[in-house]
């Protein structure tokens, strides 16, 4: 499922950066983002249901191994690369200096800046960010970092919701959804309540929760490895072709709710490749580094190499950043993931000298 996941960074890449031919505008920035919730979801339950965890609190410490290091080594370049900026932000006013130096350090609360106004040196609610004049987004140091604060609210209910039953999340889904719905038709149905606001987007999560668990109720041994292959581009056909029929904010959440059905399968039919497994690491560097890298950087890069004039911007973002995605990495993801393995093998060591009944009682709690 690496290169699925790679080919929705580069789909997001193109949110911002839009590339000559329609195939990845035909995805979209939203559609690309949800189906990621729906791909977090199946991973969580994965390695919840695998028992790698002893606690709750190893769980914790391994999604913030992964998720913070890369995050703060680019918003610190961001931040050196960006004078004047701790400046505007606390001229802002004390509300919005604070909420702004919290969330870019920690992440969370990210979110809430799209739904929050500055204008007046005080913290007001927008119904419509991107009409207010002076919108707090502006000053994230890394812009799409806002999907890290809904992926860590997600992360703090994992344990709790790895354990219910499926009808209890088909439950949730349902009450989250016609929530959605409701709200879309009293008038909330413009961005950012289309795809930024979590009570809504828990949903596609515990979308992606229900399909891990029909991926391990599932006989794989006996399905023909032919058919998971034609199930497999045949959902890839269907999702780059799937713009005209996107004709709403709520076509799209749905689009992305139906891949509950398919992941399944695309995960079945990688789980085994290597290079298929790499290939998925750059996708979360790619994500963080491609604005950054489209605002500090681009403009350099083609005043110094004119020749880069010739070849379309997209194209030279999304190569710059698979680049700079296999780099950090290299350097700074995959020691860590190291680290990651050496604590969850030292866990699992300590958890073998308990009485196994106990020791599971204790994760559970």
């Amino acid at each position: 499922m690496g290169l699925l996941r790679v080919f929705l960074a580069l789909a997001v890449v193109a949110a911002h950066q839009p590339p000559p031919t329609g195939l990845l505008r035909f995805v979209g920035g939203q559609m690309a983002v949800e189906i990621f919730f729906v791909i977090s979801g199946f991973y969580m339950q994965m390695v919840m249901a695998s028992g790698r965890y002893v606690t709750a609190r190893d769980f914790y410490i391994s999604r913030a191994l992964r998720i913070f290091p890369a995050y703060w080594l680019i918003a610190g370049v961001v931040l050196l690369a960006s004078p004047g900026w701790l400046d505007r932000v606390t001229q802002l006013g004390l509300g919005p200096s604070v909420l702004l130096l919290l969330s870019n350090a920690i992440l969370l609360l990210q979110d809430t800046t799209l739904f929050l106004s500055g204008n007046g040196g005080t913290l007001s609610f927008t119904a419509n960010v991107f009409a207010d004049p002076l919108p707090l987004h502006w000053y994230l140091l890394v812009p799409v970092a806002w999907t890290l604060a809904l992926e860590l609210y997600f992360y703090m209910l994992v344990p709790l919701l790895a354990k219910r039953s499926d009808r209890f999340l088909i439950t949730l889904i349902a009450i989250t959804t016609i929530a959605r719905i409701v709200t879309y038709l009293a008038g909330l149905n413009s961005d950012p309540w289309t795809y930024r606001f979590f009570p809504f987007e828990i949903a596609l999560f515990l979308c992606g929760m229900l399909a891990q668990r029909f991926h391990a109720r599932t006989d794989w041994q006996s399905f023909p490895r032919e058919k998971l292959s034609r199930i497999g581009w045949i959902c890839l056909a269907v999702f780059c072709l799937s713009g005209p029929f996107r004709a709403s904010r709520t076509a799209i959440f749905l689009l992305a709710m139906a891949w509950t059905f398919a992941i399944p399968y695309i995960f079945e039919l990688t789980r085994r490749s290597r290079i298929d497994r790499i290939i998925g690491e750059l996708s979360y560097p790619v994500y963080l580094v491609h604005v950054p890298l489209l605002y500090l950087v681009m403009p350099h890069l083609k005043q110094a190499f004119p020749v880069l004039g010739i070849i379309p911007d997209y194209f030279v973002l999304a190569a710059l950043s698979l680049a700079t995605a296999f780099a950090i990495w290299w350097l700074i993801d995959r020691p860590i993931d190291h680290l990651r393995h050496r604590m969850l093998v030292a866990s699992d060591h300590g958890a073998s000298n308990l009485n196994a009944p106990e020791s599971r009682r204790q994760f559970e709690s």
